[in-house]
């Protein structure tokens, strides 16, 4: 009823949710006839891009398209960003659909890559990150390709991503950011 297109959805314990470029749903299994029930959850907290919410423990993270949200269980609640600035006052906003979350359950993190105004490239090139244990904000720039799709660790191992070139990365591995 609100929004003018659904952005993505993501299962999350007990429920499913769904994002409009506005609002929040939940789907929830009612059983026959109507098989699953909707309801509005908040407002104004719509995705900003189909890949931008994440799963970390219990916690569904998510980037708005002008704040970062999180929720466990209850209600969503907008995160304090101390690094706010960096990445909304400097979001490629024609790019902004290519916003990729990126959980990282071995050290307990979740970040975003986002195309940046100052790359020019319309590409991820930036990236935030926050430590849901320290409840610290950390930024940072790719010097050459960012990241463009992410999975956590599987039973391939540690975080696979890829580059838009088509270059794929294994994090967490070594000691250098090329190995």
């Amino acid at each position: 009823p609100s929004g003018s297109t659904i952005v993505g959805g993501i299962q999350a314990p007990q429920q499913g949710l769904i994002w409009t470029d506005i609002d929040l749903y939940s789907m929830q299994y009612v059983g026959p006839p109507n098989v699953f029930g909707f309801s509005k959850i908040m407002a104004g907290c719509g995705l900003i891009g189909s890949h931008a919410a994440g799963q970390l423990g219990n916690t569904v993270y998510w980037m708005s398209q002008e704040q970062f949200f999180a929720m466990s269980g209850g209600s969503p609640v907008a995160m304090p960003c101390s690094v706010w600035d960096y990445v909304f006052q400097n979001l490629d906003m024609d790019n902004a659909y290519k916003v990729r979350c990126k959980p990282n359950s071995n050290f307990a993190t979740i970040g975003w890559e986002f195309p940046s105004l100052s790359g020019g490239t319309g590409e991820n090139d930036s990236y935030v990150e926050y430590n849901a244990i320290e409840g610290e904000w950390t930024t940072g720039q790719y010097p050459q390709i960012g990241r463009s799709a992410w999975i956590d660790q599987s039973l391939l191992g540690p975080p696979i991503a890829g580059t838009p070139t088509g270059l794929i990365y294994q994090h967490e591995v070594g000691y250098d950011g090329d190995s």
